[in-house]
């Protein structure tokens, strides 16, 4: 069919590429964006965790809550690719722990505890510890669901004590690495780059913790087979995404894809 041509001549374009060909007419423009309208489908990357009904109540907890979806999920959803072995992460805020909590519980998905973790999952004086260990400031607790009838669906609920913005921006400093590479979020409304030249056309991530040390090695180690040259200093040619300089989301350099 004419949607399958295009779709296997669009998939093999970077983000640049598909901009490029969109400009050289109508047809190519009308291709393009019919092409984007099937690729970024949440349902894509999130059929692995869920029917595609849940899907979509999901996206009306996101909508309730404020929950977000990043890590390897938001990642492979933008660069339109797949990786058969990787967790959901969902970010919420504290307030709103118990709907999310109840969302995968309704769905099949059960909590996985650690041995120490003697408390019900759900008692109000478990939610502020830090489930797995994360030592950072902005994480009041991570925790593990997974589902029986498909073994390799995991999903990791990792908390917010405030913002859930502040834990993407902090999250991977754990284990002293803090990669640009991994920050992008998915909302109830769109999917967020905020390196998208930098992540997903020079292939290049920035380890922006200092204090780099072998821990970080295996975090850095999958990105680099995943197809990503990491870098451990500010490139500072004007106009690069990791130059210094104060950002924020949605500023020019954000990569918004609607849902």
């Amino acid at each position: 069919s004419p949607n399958s041509c295009d779709d296997m001549l669009c998939s093999c374009m970077d983000v640049a590429d598909l901009i490029s060909y969109s400009l050289v007419c109508r047809d190519t423009r009308r291709t393009v964006d019919n092409y984007k309208r099937r690729a970024y489908r949440l349902h894509r990357v999130l059929c692995r965790f869920m029917s595609y009904d849940d899907v979509d109540r999901f996206r009306v907890l996101q909508t309730l809550t404020g929950a977000v979806v990043s890590g390897s999920i938001a990642l492979q959803f933008l660069d339109r690719v797949n990786y058969s072995a990787c967790d959901m992460d969902v970010y919420t805020d504290v307030h709103h722990v118990y709907e999310v909590f109840a969302f995968f519980s309704n769905i099949g998905y059960l909590y996985q505890p650690r041995i120490s973790h003697a408390r019900d999952a759900m008692d109000e004086e478990a939610v502020p510890t830090n489930e797995v260990g994360y030592k950072i400031r902005s994480v009041a607790g991570v925790y593990n669901f997974t589902r029986p009838s498909c073994p390799t669906a995991k999903v990791q609920l990792i908390i917010a004590r405030h913002a859930v913005i502040d834990v993407i921006l902090d999250f991977h400093s754990c284990n002293s690495h803090h990669l640009a590479v991994v920050m992008n979020i998915i909302t109830h409304y769109a999917a967020y780059s905020l390196y998208p030249y930098e992540t997903f056309i020079a292939r290049r991530g920035l380890c922006l913790n200092k204090e780099y040390g072998a821990a970080s090695r295996p975090i850095l180690d999958k990105y680099r087979d995943r197809g990503w040259r990491m870098l451990h200093r500010v490139v500072d040619a004007a106009g690069s995404q990791f130059a210094e300089g104060t950002r924020f989301v949605g500023d020019r350099m954000t990569w918004v894809v609607p849902l």
